[in-house]
């Protein structure tokens, strides 16, 4: 996880096939806006648990020009992938640098009164 990085980076093979999946161009990420009502939510596993990674969170639109892009980027510099903002904006997280631990929380989790 990387607050520094906006994107989902991963292998190309793996980013190459998402794109395919979602209609983005795999070399710019440029995407229809028209069926976005359409995507799926991927979901990944972190530690024995799923984490959903909506369309909402892996697609930017911009509104002024109408255009959307893939949040999905190939990482050719690195073997591991890089949960950046698209995914981090869903989740509450706490870096436990000391034990060396992450602990992540939905964001839309409802409050409960105990």
């Amino acid at each position: 996880m990387d607050t520094g990085t906006s994107f989902l980076l991963g292998d190309p093979n793996s980013i190459q096939l998402i794109s395919r999946i979602i209609g983005a161009d795999f070399r710019t990420g440029d995407m229809s806006c028209a069926h976005l009502n359409n995507l799926k939510s991927f979901w990944i596993s972190l530690g024995g648990f799923k984490f959903e990674i909506a369309p909402e969170h892996y697609v930017y639109r911009d509104p002024e020009k109408k255009t959307c892009s893939s949040a999905w980027v190939p990482s050719y510099d690195s073997p591991f992938w890089v949960l950046g903002d698209s995914f981090l904006r869903a989740y509450y997280a706490v870096f436990d640098m000391k034990d060396k631990k992450v602990g992540l929380a939905p964001i839309n989790m409802p409050l409960r009164h105990f």
